[in-house]
């Protein structure tokens, strides 16, 4: 009875018992239509904000959802929505452009709601803010990339022009140590006033000294002769160092601009009109306060009086008039209904629901799936069985909702619904060979059909073990609402697997750039995984971001190299001989690269796969074995 208050119609001026829990309700006397947010907009926009203080942002996005359907320009709701979806507590918090949030981005960028009305140039100064963020630190990405380059390649051209011959030092070292023995060996047998004594002492002496002085004459000589060589292979290390400069200097006034972006932002809000509550009056004392269930009060539509829940037959009844209604009319969102009919084998009614979704949101995964097993009369794929019961599979609806699915799915939901094809493909060809097969016994093609059969048979079982295990991870990949941490550790990897658009971390290609900002949306998916990781999961997810830094910096590195040596052949082609002289020297620099930068990529590789396969494939009973969100 706690989510009942009275309020006075604005029509007709009689009492009004207005459920929170209800979207719509009408007054028992004039028959007026009103929403609950007219009455309650206020209590559920502070419901949204204690959500949003205690970081649940899923049901809080939800309040801020469905108070937008309502006003879908009232700046209040658009600025919590926005909080929710990029799950941070304020949005004037970005003062500096490492702030940037990927996903408010995508929301400001895609959802029409953000770009009309009062609120729009506020949002859009917001977009523009991020994509500033995201072009600093692009630049700075590449300002170090330079920097590091150019002081590597300048000091290793350096380091051989210093070279004054260490062999030759070396072999004065052995000289000196080899004389010394040999003349403390024969001791008194060795005489200096003789000549030869004195011409062996000389030779002893002298020798690695004019050694060491006529290797470093000719040295200097040849430094000279190679001066404009080293000239010219250090002249694009320079070129790099400059180009770092004038990234310095971009990266400085787009970082001004920021910070003249932020200052603007709070000029741009727009006052909040909010709601203006009705004034509650007594509610009449005549009312009945008896209700099947405590936790929430239903009205009769006819009229007024409360509902009881009948739980056995499934009804809410009205003890006055006599009255009853459907009780998933007044439970649970579209969804949670569908899915209450689809676990009481109620097809008819579930396929209504999951159908009501889907004309609001037509990627659904859940609903658009559900319609499918709605078609195909199961509760879930692990009953989709090579058995009689094929037989009552609505393939025609089966076909329909599943060409539905692929439409209006995004990349991600529509490769689980053509792998989904390709089960139930095999499913309806072993049926309608079976239906071949029945007859009177004569059937010339029996045998072949049987081979058929047994083909199919073999090929689904392959299929349907693959599918299972994809169905599941699949659900846990998209769902946020999981009781099992170790589930919650799958959908962060599934997730991360899934922005990287690889189909698993052993087909990374480093012959593949991430696209511009993949990079940052990974690493902050990464970072979240992080937060609500612990012990060997935490480890894992770390491993992650250093496997993506190593990716990106050798994919690149890669890209680089395969551009040399395309522009190699170009200056062969027209002849370049001076161009070509530093390039080849700049490609040799990459070669000798190239098998060190492998190794390190293809060792920290191994270690993610390794520790891959221990966590989520080793420790397979660590995860859920129930069917997510209750199905059976």
């Amino acid at each position: 009875m706690a989510n009942l208050k009275s309020y006075s119609c604005p029509k007709c001026g009689s009492y009004l018992d207005v459920d929170r829990d209800q979207d719509m309700f009408e007054c028992p006397f004039c028959g007026s239509v009103f929403d609950v947010a007219d009455f309650h907009g206020k209590e559920l926009l502070d419901q949204a904000a204690e959500l949003m203080r205690r970081k649940e942002f899923k049901k809080a996005r939800e309040k801020y959802e469905y108070l937008l359907s309502k006003k879908p320009n009232e700046f209040e709701f658009l600025y919590g929505y926005a909080c929710s979806v990029g799950e941070v507590d304020t949005l004037d918090d970005f003062e500096f452009p490492k702030s940037m949030n990927g996903k408010l981005v995508s929301l400001f960028k895609n959802d029409p709601r953000f770009q009309v009305g009062s609120a729009a140039a506020y949002f859009a100064k917001l977009l523009e803010m991020f994509n500033t963020a995201n072009e600093v630190l692009e630049k700075k990405i590449l300002h170090k990339k330079l920097v590091t380059e150019a002081e590597n390649g300048i000091l290793e051209i350096k380091r051989e022009q210093g070279v004054i011959g260490a062999g030759i030092g070396i072999y004065a070292a052995m000289h000196y140590f080899i004389g010394a023995v040999i003349l403390i060996s024969i001791g008194d047998k060795f005489d200096l006033g003789k000549a030869w004594g004195t011409l062996i002492l000389l030779f002893y002496i002298l020798f690695p000294i004019v050694l060491i002085i006529v290797n470093y004459s000719i040295n200097i000589f040849k430094q000279g002769k190679k001066s404009e060589e080293y000239a010219a292979r250090i002249a694009p290390y320079n070129d790099m160092k400059k180009r770092a400069d004038t990234l310095s200097d971009e990266i400085d006034k787009l970082e001004k601009m920021y910070s003249h972006y932020y200052k603007e932002l709070p000029g741009l809000k727009p006052k909040a009109s909010g709601f203006l509550d009705p004034v509650p009056v007594n509610r009449d004392p005549k009312k009945s306060e008896v209700t099947a269930d405590p936790k929430r009060a239903v009205i009769c539509k006819k009229c007024g009086a409360e509902l009881t829940n009948d739980k056995e037959r499934k009804l809410y009844i009205c003890s006055h008039c006599g009255v009853s209604y459907d009780y998933s009319t007044f439970i649970g969102d579209d969804i949670t209904k569908a899915n209450t009919h689809l676990k009481n084998r109620e097809f008819a009614m579930a396929d209504k629901w999951f159908s009501k979704c889907l004309e609001n949101e037509p990627g659904s995964f859940d609903a658009n799936r559900g319609r499918i097993l709605c078609a195909g009369k199961w509760l879930g794929f692990l009953q989709v069985k090579l058995n009689d019961k094929l037989e009552q599979v609505d393939w025609d609806g089966v076909k329909e909702t599943l060409g539905f699915a692929l439409e209006n799915s995004n990349d991600f939901n529509k490769s689980y619904f053509l792998e989904l094809k390709g089960l139930l493909d095999n499913a309806k060809e072993y049926f309608d060979t079976c239906l071949q097969m029945e007859g009177d016994g004569d059937n010339a093609e029996l045998p072949a059909l049987i081979r058929k059969r047994d083909g199919l048979v073999e090929e689904y079982n392959r299929i349907y073990r693959d599918f299972i295990e994809k169905d599941k991870k699949h659900r846990i990949a998209i769902s946020n609402d999981l009781a099992y941490a170790a589930d919650k550790m799958l959908a962060y990897r599934l997730r991360i697997i899934s922005g990287t658009s690889w189909e698993s971390i052993e087909a990374a290609d480093p012959d593949v750039v991430f696209a511009p900002g993949v990079k940052y949306s990974l690493m902050t998916l990464i970072d979240e995984a992080k937060d609500v990781s612990k012990d060997e999961y935490y480890d894992y997810f770390n491993l992650w971001g250093r496997f993506i830094d190593e990716f990106v910096s050798y994919s690149l590195f890669v890209m680089k190299h395969k551009q040399l040596k395309a522009k190699d052949e170009e200056f062969a082609l027209k002849n370049h001989t001076d161009d070509l002289t530093v390039l080849k020297e700049t490609i040799s620099k990459y070669d000798g690269e190239a098998k060190g930068r492998k190794k390190r990529f293809d060792d920290i590789h191994n270690e993610l796969v390794e520790m891959d396969k221990k966590l989520f494939f080793e420790k397979g009973d660590d995860f859920q074995e129930e069917p997510v969100n209750g199905e059976a």
